[in-house]
């Protein structure tokens, strides 16, 4: 009985060791990043993105959050720039990292808040925390 016993308990020590590490491999802890210096600007802004939110929204077009996932223990943010003729651009971002988009300026993400696990529907998620500087000549409409 004792072996049984040991057996057991040995099956579940593994099955509990192997749902954590596949949770902290795909649900990384880190989800903020401060803004790097080379980036900073007078000019720029900071602005959450999520579909709850009117998006950023110029004269050209309107940023817009998309997917979420997590990759290689980081998360990658998805952001759409749709223009005002329909066509889309898709921008994927790792935390910290800049794109430049035509028409709005430099986007670095700088945050993001996904979905919990077990889902709530009071704690929101898929949120992007990003710096923008406009590009010359550039204004938000919103």
């Amino acid at each position: 009985m004792r072996r049984v016993f040991t057996g057991c308990l040995l099956v579940v020590l593994l099955a509990t060791a192997g749902f954590g590490g596949w949770l902290w491999w795909t649900r990384p802890l880190t989800r903020e990043v401060p803004l790097p210096d080379r980036i900073a600007t007078d000019d720029g802004l900071y602005a959450q993105i999520h579909s709850s939110i009117p998006p950023i929204e110029t004269d050209d077009g309107r940023l817009q959050s998309s997917s979420m996932r997590s990759e290689n223990h980081e998360w990658i943010g998805v952001l759409k720039w749709v223009r005002r003729d329909g066509t889309e651009e898709i921008f994927e971002l790792r935390l910290g990292e800049t794109a430049h988009i035509d028409s709005l300026g430099t986007v670095t993400l700088l945050g993001v808040n996904p979905k919990p696990l077990i889902p709530d529907y009071n704690d929101g998620g898929w949120t992007y925390k990003v710096y923008i500087v406009l590009d010359p000549g550039v204004e938000i409409i919103r």
